[in-house]
């Protein structure tokens, strides 16, 4: 969605403005930069769960894996 928006604000600020960049493109320039690590943090989330659930013999909350500290790491990058 962020990428959409930003191609429309190009379109919009280029078309109908005649300026080469306003201040809500800006934004949503910067909003692309930090997308980009998303899908980053999927494959890493995904590999720390996998390697827990094989460590863990397929019951990883038996064993609290992975930790706690861990856990919340993910929740704090992925808000």
């Amino acid at each position: 969605m962020i990428y959409t928006v930003l191609n429309m604000l190009i379109t919009v600020n280029t078309l109908f403005y005649k300026v080469r960049t306003g201040r809500l493109q800006r934004v949503f320039e910067q909003a692309t930069k930090t997308v980009n690590y998303a899908p980053m943090l999927c494959v890493l989330f995904l590999a720390v769960r996998m390697r827990a659930i094989q460590l863990a013999d397929n019951q990883p909350d038996h064993f609290n894996l992975p930790q706690i500290w861990v856990k919340y790491a993910m929740q704090a990058c992925t808000l």
